[in-house]
């Protein structure tokens, strides 16, 4: 059977589903899709928890993981449409992922009490990696997680840059208080030419940086990053010597 344009605009999600195996999608219609989860990688490499977190948008149009950053369509869903994620895509995702869960894992270790580390939070529509929020010093560390290299567009600084002013604009809305940013640059590789398109990187957001965009960056070799010591991640988060 065809539809038409405005038929298939006409049917929304009302309830979503995920296991290990499928995603179930009920619509407003009656009729239920269910489709393989191998179908939509992202959501087949979420934990149970992250894939849970979704919430409908567009009237219920679309449904959308912030964990994940995942966006599927009722319309995409009936038309039998797979992820059209590119490989070289994915795999960078899932580094990333495994780069702040590495990072993460540094900073869990050296929380004092009071101290609270949240991972893959939005506030106000605005994804942020991770957040640190320190009693003892007062302070709240927005943290995000770049890699060297890594898919950018034309403009991304000028993204990087905006994501980051939005991170710290809805951290004061939602908690009225004023965090701190960490950038991290995450160096895949040895190569000297990467080593210099990342302190380019680093020299543009810096002079972007100002009282309203309070930001520190550090450029980090991957494999570093477990050998980080409570001394040097206490320094970058709250600049503590």
């Amino acid at each position: 059977m065809n539809f038409s344009e405005t038929e298939l605009s006409a049917v929304t999600a009302t309830s979503v589903r995920v296991n290990e195996d499928s995603l179930t999608v009920d619509l407003n219609d009656g009729r239920t899709i269910v489709v393989p989860l191998p179908w939509f990688p992202r959501l087949l490499n979420g934990t149970a928890a992250e894939r849970s977190n979704f919430r409908l948008v567009g009237k219920g149009r679309g449904v959308h993981w912030p964990d994940l950053d995942e966006d599927i369509s009722i319309e995409g869903l009936l038309a039998g449409r797979r992820s059209g994620e590119t490989q070289r895509s994915l795999l960078q995702w899932l580094s990333s992922r495994d780069t702040l869960t590495a990072i993460s894992r540094q900073i869990a270790k050296c929380l004092r009490p009071g101290d609270l580390l949240k991972v893959n939070i939005t506030l106000e529509t605005v994804e942020l990696d991770a957040v640190v929020e320190s009693q003892e010093s007062g302070t709240d560390v927005i943290i995000e997680v770049k890699h060297f290299p890594g898919v950018r567009p034309s403009g991304w600084l000028t993204t990087v840059r905006d994501k980051l002013s939005s991170g710290v604009r809805a951290y004061q809305q939602a908690l009225s208080r004023r965090p701190r940013i960490l950038l991290i640059i995450v160096l895949r590789s040895d190569e000297m030419a990467l080593e210099r398109e990342a302190e380019e990187a680093k020299a543009f957001l810096m002079q972007e940086a100002n009282a309203n965009l309070p930001l520190r960056i550090e450029i980090l070799k991957k494999a570093a990053i477990t050998t980080l010591t409570c001394d040097q991640i206490r320094s970058l988060l709250f600049d503590e010597r």
